[in-house]
């Protein structure tokens, strides 16, 4: 059994939650086994006694295809049916016989529902969330609240749950952060250096020959940057090799295109060839 207040369902209350699933999900589907073998005795009975499907399925009050798959399933006992003959009409006490049989289908169904209803109410009621709820039983938790506030929920079954403690997640482990190399740091600073004495351009403008090389030299720098922060460099390493005051590297590589640029920021415009 699972150990109470780690955010796991000790397995006998959660067995108890599948079950009573599991019960509902045949009681509730349109092939069921046990429910369709009940009706077939008086629907087969009919038809092996001359009766059209098409009658018989109108005079059950019930759809021509709901008639068709009743009759795939061998009946679960035999029915005195009185042969067709022209001019009769369907048997009334067939009718009646298979309204209770109907009865007896749907009062599983309603069971079944407030059954699982029930069990469902007194786990919520001893905290566990409904998403919680639905991953033992391979639902939303949308669906389980949905189970669970229809009106069979008032069934007066009462079931025991262990109260949910939410389980204490443990410290997220740090990301593994890079490193400048040595090579780097002195990159960084030579190019910085170059760097300050770029001047602005007009978007589209040809760069003088002179102010080229720095142009170039910042265009270098944002790239290494870009890249250093690409293995998890930290920021403050990055501002520090290139003479910055924090932040100054990563308002710098955001302007050169790294990450989304702010409207309050320009973006910078490449060296023209």
């Amino acid at each position: 059994m699972t150990a109470p207040g780690t955010g796991f369902m000790p397995d006998a209350e959660a067995s108890l939650l599948r079950r009573a699933y599991r019960d509902f999900v045949r009681a509730t589907n349109p092939r069921d086994r046990w429910a369709n073998r009940k009706l077939a005795s008086v629907v087969r009975a009919a038809v092996s006694a001359g009766w059209s499907r098409r009658t018989t399925a109108a005079a059950l009050g019930i759809p021509r295809e709901r008639a068709l798959r009743i009759c795939e399933f061998e009946p679960a006992s035999t029915y005195p049916m009185p042969r067709y003959a022209p001019g009769t009409t369907f048997p009334a006490t067939a009718v009646t016989a298979f309204r209770e049989l109907e009865w007896s289908v749907t009062l599983r169904r309603t069971r079944a529902e407030a059954h699982l209803a029930a069990v469902i109410h007194a786990a919520h009621h001893a905290g566990w969330p409904y998403p919680a709820l639905g991953q033992i039983l391979d639902l939303s938790g949308e669906r389980v609240r949905q189970i669970a506030e229809t009106p069979a929920s008032s069934s007066p079954e009462k079931f025991a749950f262990t109260p949910y403690v939410r389980p204490l997640k443990g410290p997220r482990p740090r990301a593994a952060r890079g490193s400048l190399t040595a090579v780097e740091l002195e990159e960084l600073g030579r190019l910085a250096g170059i760097a300050r004495t770029a001047t602005k351009v007009r978007p589209g403008a040809d760069v003088p020959e002179d102010k080229r090389a720095a142009r170039k030299a910042s265009e270098a720098l944002s790239a290494l940057i870009a890249a250093a922060r690409d293995r998890k460099v930290p920021w403050a390493q990055i501002d520090a090799a290139c003479g910055y005051n924090a932040g100054g590297a990563r308002a710098r590589a955001i302007r050169h295109g790294y990450g989304k640029i702010p409207p309050s920021m320009r973006a910078y415009q490449p060296t023209v060839q």
